[in-house]
């Protein structure tokens, strides 16, 4: 069973709304982990933005918020120039 598997088993679970934090977080973090390295594999642009960050795998919270969100100076640059241009 992945820990994308367990994670929604356990929405039916009695007890699924008061799981701790501590309980929580590693199974989700394994889960985002598997998740990351299938879809890298399957989306290109997933994979550039790993290779531009250089996300190998998601170990912590940090590495999965780099791996899918750009910085906050660049989107705000990006939304600028969409702005400026006519096109956002």
């Amino acid at each position: 069973m992945t820990a994308g598997e367990a994670l929604l088993g356990m929405l039916h679970k009695d007890n699924c709304y008061t799981l701790s934090q501590a309980e929580l977080v590693p199974l989700q973090l394994e889960a985002a982990r598997e998740l990351f390295a299938q879809r890298r594999e399957q989306l290109p642009i997933l994979d550039r933005r790993a290779r531009e960050t250089g996300i190998e795998r998601i170990d912590t919270l940090d590495d999965l918020i780099a791996a899918f969100f750009p910085p906050r100076s660049s989107l705000t640059l990006t939304l600028l120039c969409r702005t400026a241009s006519g096109t956002g």
